[in-house]
């Protein structure tokens, strides 16, 4: 981890936070401040849904139900308008006190997925997981990544050497002033697990633990 932080996060870790403070547009990326605070709601429920579910996934694997924090900047979606990049790239969720960084597509990527550079220097830095669903609203079981923090560091070496930083992709064009890290999905042949639905009774019937019902009643 230390070889990688020094190699990354000199230059990469002071370029992110000085373009975030001098550009009013750094998160908006290119979209209106009402826009904005339109996908940040959404993605915000999106990541509670997967959190959820991926609790569901290990209550079936251990048969106990895991503890569910959120740990984000702000778990219910609202616009946060002070931030830093420590705040930005603050892990979203902790899973029995382990730290969970969770991304997503909403459609299916093919070949390439990105990670932005600040979020996966913080993940390695603290040691966290990374989850990655890839096609969420595309799928109703879509497929996802668990990569602990060992991996984060092999595939983000392979993703330095073979493509070096580039512009964050979204939906308004490539970004520039964000810098990402690209990663093959063919890399992980074998890896990808399916995430398990939220039962449609699981709230109504309490199902689940209700601190996960508290949670999605957030939206």
């Amino acid at each position: 981890m230390d070889e990688l932080i020094r190699i990354f996060n000199p230059h990469v870790g002071h370029l992110v936070k000085k373009l975030m403070s001098n550009s009013s547009s750094y998160r908006l990326d290119n979209r209106s401040l009402a826009e904005f605070k339109k996908d940040i709601k959404s993605g915000h429920q999106t990541e509670a849904e997967i959190a959820v579910r991926l609790c569901i996934t290990i209550k079936g694997e251990t048969d106990k139900w895991p503890t569910l924090v959120p740990f984000g900047i702000d778990f219910a979606g609202d616009f946060v308008k002070n931030v830093n990049s420590d705040k930005v790239n603050k892990q979203d969720y902790l899973i029995n006190n382990q730290k969970i960084e969770i991304t997503h597509s909403n459609f299916l990527v093919k070949r390439y997925f990105h990670q932005k550079v600040g979020k996966i220097l913080k993940a390695i830095e603290d040691k966290s997981i990374l989850i990655f669903v890839n096609g969420y609203k595309e799928h109703s079981i879509p497929e996802y990544l668990w990569l602990n923090n060992i991996e984060i560091q092999k595939y983000t070496d392979l993703a330095m050497k073979k493509f070096g930083k580039v512009g964050m992709p979204s939906r308004t064009g490539v970004i520039a002033n964000k810098l990402a890290f690209r990663y093959d999905t063919q890399w992980f042949d074998g890896m990808w697990q399916q995430l398990p639905e939220i039962p449609k009774s699981a709230i109504s019937d309490e199902k689940i633990p209700k601190e996960y019902i508290k949670l999605l009643a957030n939206f």
